[in-house]
């Protein structure tokens, strides 16, 4: 797994999650389907949460740990 080193990249998954969270809330008001699409869409997000949160640790963890000369 690679880390995305480009911050306007790890801004647009951030806000790619919070934005299909609220997405996914507001499906409820669909009749029939709004449940099973809100549940969709909020494991997609969950999906994508996992990968910011492991983007942010990596980026992070790259800053603390010195480059390693090959």
């Amino acid at each position: 797994m690679n880390s995305e080193s480009d911050p306007v990249q790890r801004m647009v998954l951030l806000v790619a999650a919070i934005a299909l969270l609220v997405i996914a809330n507001q499906q409820d008001g669909i009749p029939v389907v709004g449940g099973h699409v809100n549940s969709i869409i909020d494991n997609i997000a969950i999906a994508i949460s996992g990968m910011v949160i492991a983007n942010f640790i990596m980026a992070k963890a790259d800053l603390v740990k010195p480059a390693i000369d090959n």
